[in-house]
């Protein structure tokens, strides 16, 4: 199978883009924001990010069609 519908390959393609953004930012932590959605209760890490209001910190994190 080619790489057009190579799973392990779009996998791949994904982590070495996600490192290189990492490499890109390194020393520069303040500019680049990660966050796990999954996890993600609230926006507080969103709001500091951005210096919004601390009053939208515990905006519930919106999920929809979390199962």
């Amino acid at each position: 199978m080619g790489k057009l519908f190579n799973k392990d390959e779009y996998i791949r393609a994904y982590l070495t883009r996600n490192e290189l953004i990492r490499r890109f930012f390194r020393g520069r932590p303040h500019q680049l924001l990660e966050i796990d959605m999954t996890t993600a209760e609230t926006i507080e890490n969103i709001a500091e990010f951005l210096g919004l209001p601390e009053s939208l910190s515990k905006v519930p994190m919106p999920h929809a069609n979390k199962t």
